[in-house]
């Protein structure tokens, strides 16, 4: 079967393996081998499931393993023989890097042109992009047409995502010609439960530039939901809306879905900071990072602000353990979250916020006389509110009135009293607190009433 697409649709495909990895191929061979053209590759693999960007600098090494061919190894991310039109007579030791300042052309040692744009990061150079025309084209191109195929094999079934992971062979007639229409014209040949494979041919302007022999992608079935919000991030959300919270169910069937879905939400720092956990942390961690963000686009947007991609918003945590969130041109929101067990909740507030969640189970009398004071436990009755409910409602109550105050329970949960309950409202001191319940578990919200 057949399938035209236009190259505009690559916005709409998340980062893959292949498409983060085939400008690094084709820039670190070029570097290494100034003069030459490159014509093609061969056997190009990614060494994992998912997408992951080479870190600016990472170790690229080109060895040659022939007349006309070198084999590219980037790190731990991926490998692939690069065809060069012609003979190579010369390589050139070490990766190319930028050298100057920013702000402008600097020279980039073993690239041939002298001055080329320069990309900067904020540990110093990372390796050059060639100027248009060059590599960094032919690399763009190609990654345009994996992604057009993957998303032609979505195409086919619903709930399903396409992640590109090898291609047999890429045959180039030169970068992408400037100017005129970029299509790519896609065809799969062979479909399983678990990959899709196929071809695809690159023209712009009408003229064919590029073919890929041998493309094959995972597929990975997810929900609606998710799909929609990994192809429109900016629109859909993970966590669901409720009166002055979200909250986020674990939606991901593996860590696999949960890494790709992160992927959209997380900046650098944050990937970092989840890399470095335990897989279990991790999975509470994303749980909380995710409802999170979703809850300040919320706030946002409800109060006229444009909906923002869910990376668009950076989180920190303040000295004292509070997160604290923000987006470019407004000022830092208070953020508070929790999560138990397979649930994350989140509330967000321009002053003040607080949140807990636990599940409504039974306790024994040693945690109530450590939790609760005499006068919270004779207030059950005239509330009608069942045993269990109440010590874990007015637990969730002192939790997220703690956390909206910045000082945590400290280990006297009976210094924050209940002083008066209204149906669902609670108050502490100055701050009421509404709860709510979500299946199994209850939520209570420090919140204006």
């Amino acid at each position: 079967m057949a399938h035209t697409v236009d190259r505009a649709v690559r916005g709409d495909a998340p980062d893959a393996p292949l498409t983060l990895l085939v400008g690094p191929f084709l820039a670190a061979a070029h570097a290494a081998l100034p003069g030459t053209q490159v014509a093609g590759l061969r056997h190009v693999r990614a060494f994992r499931w998912l997408a992951a960007e080479p870190p600016p600098g990472a170790p690229a090494t080109v060895e040659r393993v022939g007349p006309d061919r070198v084999e590219v190894t980037v790190g731990g991310y991926g490998r692939a023989l690069v065809l060069l039109a012609g003979r190579a007579d010369r390589l050139v030791a070490g990766p190319a890097h930028c050298q100057g300042a920013p702000g402008g052309p600097v020279q980039c040692r073993g690239a041939p042109g002298g001055s080329v744009p320069c990309r900067w990061a904020p540990g110093g150079p990372v390796p050059c992009h060639e100027a248009p025309g060059g590599p960094a084209a032919a690399a763009a191109g190609v990654e345009d047409g994996l992604a057009a195929f993957g998303l032609a094999v979505e195409r086919e079934a619903d709930g399903v995502v396409a992640l590109p992971v090898r291609v047999g062979a890429v045959d180039l007639s030169g970068a992408p010609p400037p100017g005129g229409r970029r299509r790519a014209r896609v065809r799969i040949t062979a479909t399983t439960a678990a990959e899709a494979r196929g071809e695809v041919d690159l023209t712009a302007g009408g003229r064919r530039w590029a073919t890929l022999r041998g493309v094959v992608v995972r597929r990975l079935v997810v929900g609606t939901a998710f799909r929609q919000a990994l192809r429109d991030p900016a629109r859909h959300l993970l966590a669901e809306a409720r009166d002055g919270y979200t909250v986020l169910r674990d939606p991901w069937a593996s860590s696999v879905e949960r890494d790709l879905a992160l992927r959209g939400y997380l900046v650098d720092a944050e990937r970092l900071a989840y890399r470095g956990l335990t897989p279990r942390a991790q999975r509470s961690w994303a749980l909380g990072r995710v409802a999170a963000k979703d809850a300040v686009r919320l706030w946002l947007a409800a109060r006229g602000e444009p909906r923002l991609a869910p990376h668009a918003v950076r989180m920190w945590n303040e000295p004292n353990g509070r997160p604290r969130a923000a987006v470019d041109g407004a000022p830092p929101l208070h953020v508070s979250l929790a999560h138990r067990g397979d649930i994350a909740v989140a509330a967000v507030g321009e002053d003040v916020a607080g949140i807990d969640v636990e599940r409504i189970e039974p306790r024994d009398r040693s945690f109530v006389s450590v939790a609760l004071t005499t006068a919270e436990v004779d207030l059950r009755p005239a509330t009608g509110w069942p045993p269990d409910e109440w010590v874990t409602r007015l637990w969730t109550v002192k939790e997220a009135v703690a956390k909206a105050r910045g000082t945590g329970l400290g280990g006297r949960p009976r210094a924050f009293v209940v002083g008066e309950v209204d149906g669902d409202w609670a108050r502490i001191g100055d701050h009421w607190v509404h709860t709510a319940r979500e299946g199994d578990v209850l939520v209570s919200t420090v919140r204006a009433r």
